[in-house]
């Protein structure tokens, strides 16, 4: 199993249509807007770290998200 944090920031009138993309994502575990240096956190759990790298470039793909910083746990 991986686990991720991943932070981003995102174009703030497309942060509803975000949120709701990415919490239909099943590797997406919880995802809310926060305030400081990023707009973003979402918790990621997937079976394997091939298949973590490949939901986070998908998530990299999302209209309106313009950076992401992805922090793996051990």
């Amino acid at each position: 199993m991986a686990l991720a944090c991943l932070l981003a920031t995102l174009v703030h009138k497309q942060s509803s249509q975000i949120i709701r993309t990415l919490r239909n994502m099943p590797e997406v575990k919880d995802a809310f807007i926060v305030f400081g240096q990023y707009d973003l956190v979402v918790f990621l759990e997937a079976d394997d770290y091939a298949e973590l790298a490949a939901v986070t470039a998908e998530i990299n793909k999302i209209s309106g998200i313009t950076n992401t910083e992805t922090l793996v746990a051990g």
